[in-house]
């Protein structure tokens, strides 16, 4: 089902099952190139000659593995709120197969010196239910059994071999297979938008400063069509989101939820210039721009959060953070919701979920 309708956004017919192949084929590539790195350890010696192919691939094999467990957390975050318990037990299993690859990998190749020092890995602990399933009863003795004991042995040939054993264990294991997989039920888009609060103190002070020293509208579109607000230094920022939920969406919930959460991140976008102030160092041969990418300013570490309305409305004031240096700036927003159990899920949404300001001294 990949490339066809349905497969490339979370409310599609089909993006479960697409991500779901998606990843399982993913991970098993993973598995084998891994494997035969550890095999030509073995056959080298226990070590990887430096400046190598190969030595590079087992360097990025965690990082590979991180990512793709955040792709299976990604899912569960979206269809864990639509979802049965056997589905949600069965996408926290793979999550947690790939984080044990993760740091099964990270702890043999920080004993060969390829990467500076060994991540600290979060413990994580199985739920009840994930224990039942054949590969959470797996991963839970091959956690005690042999990724533990791994920081008293010192012997390089023994902890690749551990991790041989582990990838044949695995990969000879039954992998949990979400009911899902057969539920042709996609997930209704929440149509969302996001305006500036005309109520802010700072925002109309703003507004007076800038327009007294130039003749541009305080709100103006940029070329793509945003809007755009225009802010002083050091002013906080107040906007409004707001939006309705489908009767669709609040009836597939398994579990209910009251309350709506925002996510926010400011990313830097460039500085002000006019079309004859373009910095050569950003050009290429044909004198085009060359898109850079945005630098995130700041994330929020608290998110907001409001109290569903009737009717599934709701409506969320957010403030950002003073900015202090001039240039163009980018709010996004991402929504979640937070249940009676306080478990936070993903929206999906469309709409307007993000708000171009420049912030610019009017004097």
């Amino acid at each position: 089902v990949d490339g066809q309708d349905g497969t490339t956004s979370p409310a599609g017919k089909f993006y479960f099952q697409a991500q779901i192949l998606r990843n399982r084929i993913d991970f098993i590539k993973l598995c084998i190139c891994t494997r035969a790195l550890c095999t030509e350890m073995i056959m080298c010696g226990g070590n990887l000659p430096f400046g190598t192919r190969q030595r590079l691939f087992l360097k990025n094999c965690p990082k590979q593995f991180r990512i793709l467990a955040a792709r299976y957390m990604q899912i569960y975050k979206v269809y864990g709120l639509h979802s049965c318990q056997q589905t949600k037990s069965s996408l926290r299993t793979m999550f947690a197969m790939c984080k044990f690859m993760e740091a099964f990998i990270e702890h043999t190749i920080s004993e060969l010196s390829i990467t500076g020092s060994l991540r600290i890995q979060p413990e994580f602990s199985h739920p009840k239910g994930d224990k039942n399933l054949a590969m959470g009863a797996l991963l839970l003795r091959l956690r005690t059994g042999a990724l533990k004991p791994l920081g008293i042995s010192k012997s390089t040939s023994r902890n690749t071999t551990e991790l041989l054993d582990a990838i044949d264990a695995i990969m000879k294991c039954p992998c949990p297979f979400p009911i899902r997989m057969f539920q042709i039920t996609p997930i209704s888009y929440t149509i969302i938008d996001i305006s500036l609060d005309i109520d802010s103190l700072s925002t109309k002070e703003a507004q007076t400063a800038i327009e007294s020293s130039t003749d541009d509208e305080y709100v103006d579109v940029d070329d793509c069509g945003n809007e755009v607000v225009e802010a002083l230094p050091g002013s906080p920022l107040k906007f409004i989101i707001s939006g309705v939920f489908p009767r669709t969406f609040l009836k597939s919930a398994v579990i209910r939820f009251s309350q709506i959460i925002a996510r926010t991140s400011v990313y830097y976008e460039g500085q002000l210039f006019d079309d004859e102030d373009i910095d050569d160092s950003n050009v290429d041969e044909n004198g085009e721009e060359v898109p850079q990418c945005p630098r995130v300013v700041s994330r929020c570490e608290e998110p907001f959060s409001a109290t569903l309305l009737p009717g599934g409305k709701f409506m969320l004031p957010i403030q950002c953070d003073p900015v202090l240096a001039e240039g163009q700036y980018r709010i996004e927003v991402n929504l979640e919701c937070r249940d009676i159990r306080c478990g936070e899920w993903f929206i999906p949404t469309k709409g307007k979920k993000e708000i171009v300001f420049r912030v610019r001294n009017p004097w």
